[in-house]
């Protein structure tokens, strides 16, 4: 019913409220693209990240969240190519664990549900690509309030999004 961007914001939001950490809210996505038998690099997950969720996050953001999951024990290091890594078995059980964009996708699409009987109630009678429609603008209306509620950790950051 609706885009995959709607996912992605709901997921990550879910993720924040969990750990009330920015870049930790990022590292499923990450971690979810990579694997226990090959090693890769922050170019290829930059990739596979872009072409799975439509994201495209910055190489630095990447290589943050990459070496934090080093120390978590979470990714090893190629011993041969020190700037390849790939999912640890401890790595394996965290993806393993994270939500799926399957259950989002059921939230999102129980939401929109609700919101055709709501207008209908109302006298307003919406189809699913109406009311796809409208939630998705207005998501890119208020998409720095979204930004708000993720804040920045406490820091001066500024967070850029591009539509």
């Amino acid at each position: 019913m609706f885009r995959n961007n709607l996912y992605t914001y709901s997921f990550i939001k879910t993720l924040y409220d969990k750990k009330r950490d920015y870049l930790d809210s990022f590292s499923p996505l990450i971690y979810s693209v990579v694997t226990e038998e090959d090693f890769t690099d922050v170019e290829s997950v930059q990739k596979k990240v872009q072409d799975k969720y439509d994201l495209k996050f910055p190489l630095h953001l990447i290589t943050t969240v990459v070496s934090r999951g080093k120390r978590q024990g979470l990714l090893g290091a190629n011993p041969a190519k020190n700037n390849q890594f790939k999912l640890t078995e401890t790595g394996v059980k965290y993806v393993a664990g994270i939500e799926s964009t399957d259950d989002v996708a059921r939230r999102i699409n129980s939401l929109g549900a609700d919101l055709i009987v709501y207008f209908g109630t109302q006298g307003h009678e919406k189809t699913k690509e109406e009311v796809a429609t409208l939630l998705q603008s207005f998501i890119h209306r208020n998409i720095g309030y979204f930004v708000d509620i993720l804040g920045t950790n406490g820091t001066d950051e500024v967070v850029e999004i591009k539509k």
